[in-house]
């Protein structure tokens, strides 16, 4: 091989490289991130270098020796940069101007002053394989940050690309070679071919890094949505065990509400039978009799209506819910417990409340549990109300509900909503964690203070869509 074959075969490896950094920089449009950047320039620009040098025979030296070095090595000192930019540990600027401005002038000191061809060659292929060690180092700290095989095989080429560029230097040192990059030698070829190589690989590498990166997001991101909707189920699970515990608690006093209606029936039924046997049933009484049972038997269904909603798994269905009217619809549920409690529940509202999108079993959850703990709450106090009010306050509808019982201690306020905490022999712990968990997932809050007179206030706020026909007050 003559020098003007190897220096052809340079010029070809500078041209061949010089869409590298152009791959690089489109496959990673969406992570140019200022090391990408980096990257990328120094490849442009070491390819330029390389070009430059295969074009030797043919251009005038300032512009093969000097600028064809000061691009490789600016090129180079780039690369590392990119590297030190993804590790967290980035050169300031005048580090690597300082490092490429006192390579040129010892570099442009042996070819000018000394005029020596070997301190030259031997100076310029040993900065290159330092940088090439340099790059090999930084990969390989990479790869074992993140556990990257791109990051592993970029240090592995980088490091065989160092000892091939050592021994063509140590070669070069003991006259078996000629101190030329284009000079016809095996050791030259040998050198020219692992450096394009190792240029090839190492974009390829640098890419493979990212494309790794990036994997390795998607794969965490499917888990934690795996584990979100894992968390999604059990927490719907659990929330309808409370449910069906309430309701379990209740069961007495569900009972007696339902006994209400169907006795009533049942007497107007043998209101009817009797009237008919004796001859005194009147149209006028027949239609007043068949009128009570169909409201009896309306008002039953409705309560079983409501425990089955309440009670029975669904998914979940957002829709307009009218805040204040759910709050009595739940009372409604609680009334024959509240009764045998002796709870008076007083019920305020805006004239013009916004509705709020949610789900209406699950806020009515959130109100059933704030509810049965405020009369839990006022069972050893004389005065047990539990006064409900519903507000528009800025962008949020607001319910507050204030018990008179005995308010909060410290401790108790601190613990509150804490997974499994309760200060119940009977409880489980789940009942608050629940509603602020079905408050938050409704982009609402759920909170808890001692009332400024007496007694304990929970305040819930959902954000409020629009306003809603009015609705006078009421007290039940």
């Amino acid at each position: 091989m003559t020098d003007s074959s190897l220096a052809i075969a340079i010029t070809l490896i500078g041209l061949l490289y010089m869409p590298m950094p152009l791959m690089a920089w489109s496959v990673l449009a969406a992570s140019r991130t200022l090391s990408v950047r980096h990257w990328c320039v120094g490849g442009a620009l070491f390819g330029i270098g390389v070009l430059l040098v295969g074009l030797r025979i043919y251009l005038p030296e300032w512009l093969s020796f000097t600028v064809a070095n000061a691009c490789v090595m600016w090129g180079n000192l780039l690369r590392i940069q990119a590297l030190k930019l993804e590790l967290k540990r980035p050169w300031p600027t005048y580090h690597w101007v300082l490092w490429l401005a006192v390579y040129m002038v010892i570099y442009e000191w042996f070819r000018l002053e000394m005029e020596s061809p070997f301190f030259r060659f031997g100076w310029g292929f040993g900065v290159l394989a330092l940088c090439f060690a340099e790059l090999a180092r930084l990969s390989w700290q990479l790869a074992q940050a993140e556990s990257s095989r791109s990051a592993r095989w970029f240090s592995l080429v980088h490091m065989a690309a160092v000892a091939v560029v050592a021994v063509r230097v140590v070669l070069t040192g003991l006259g078996v070679s000629h101190p030329s990059p284009v000079a016809a030698d095996i050791d030259a070829m040998v050198t020219t071919v692992m450096v394009l190589l190792t240029t090839v690989l190492g974009n390829f590498a640098f890419v493979g890094i990212f494309a790794e990166r990036s994997t390795a997001k998607e794969v965490v991101l499917a888990k934690e949505q795996a584990q979100q909707l894992e968390h999604s189920r059990w927490r719907g699970r659990i929330a309808q065990l409370d449910r069906q515990r309430s309701l379990g608690a209740m069961s007495a006093s569900i009972s007696h509400e339902l006994n209400q209606p169907l006795a009533a029936i049942l007497l107007d039924a043998n209101m009817v039978q009797q009237g008919l046997t004796s001859g005194t049933l009147t149209p006028a009484h027949l239609h007043e009799n068949i009128n009570a049972i169909e409201q009896n038997t309306l008002r039953a269904s409705q309560i079983i209506q409501r425990i089955r909603n309440f009670i029975q798994p669904a998914p979940e269905t957002f829709e307009r819910v009218d805040v204040a009217t759910l709050s009595v619809e739940v009372a409604d549920l609680l009334a024959a417990e509240a009764r045998a409690r002796e709870v008076t529940f007083t019920f305020a509202r805006d004239h013009a409340l916004a509705p709020v999108m949610g789900d209406r079993i699950q806020l009515s959850q959130i109100v059933l549990n704030l509810y049965r703990n405020a009369m839990q709450a006022m069972a050893t106090v004389p005065r047990r109300v539990i006064a409900v009010d519903v507000r528009n306050e800025g962008e949020q509808v607001v319910l507050r509900i204030t018990d008179s019982g005995i308010g909060f201690s410290p401790q108790v306020l601190a613990g509150m909503g804490t997974e499994f905490f309760t200060t119940k022999p009977e409880g489980l712990g789940v009942g608050i964690m629940i509603s602020r968990s079905i408050a938050e997932q409704h982009g609402g809050t759920l909170t808890f203070a001692n009332a400024s007179q007496e007694g304990a206030v929970a305040t819930l706020a959902l954000p409020a869509v629009q306003a809603s026909p009015l609705v006078g007050r009421s007290t039940h």
